[in-house]
């Protein structure tokens, strides 16, 4: 027979945590890479380079924002999992304790 199934809602929701510092870090980076754009924009020499330039931007841009959506969306899937975890457990509890109390 196996071992039931536990949850560790803390740690859950520490690991949500770690999904929304890595969505952090990747916006600081975004941010990096806009500067460094706009420095290099100001530095090109040829409106072809600039184009190249914006639209090589433009990709990070979306990709960048899309990792983040999906970051974003793996940590509250997490908190709602611990949350709902927490109470389907506490419901599960009561309902075992009323259950007992009316057979002993």
């Amino acid at each position: 027979m196996s071992s039931p199934m536990r949850a560790d809602v803390a740690s859950l929701t520490t690991e949500a945590g770690t999904f929304d510092r890595i969505s952090g870090d990747l916006e600081a980076t975004r941010l990096q890479v806009e500067a460094i754009a706009a420095q290099a924009q100001a530095n090109l020499n040829s409106p072809s380079a600039g184009i190249a330039l914006q639209a090589a931007l433009q990709r990070y841009r979306e990709a960048s924002h899309q990792q983040n959506v999906l970051l974003s969306q793996i940590s509250e899937n997490i908190h709602v999992t611990g949350a709902q975890y927490d109470a389907t457990d506490a419901n599960n509890a009561s309902a075992v304790q009323t259950a007992m109390g009316s057979v002993l």
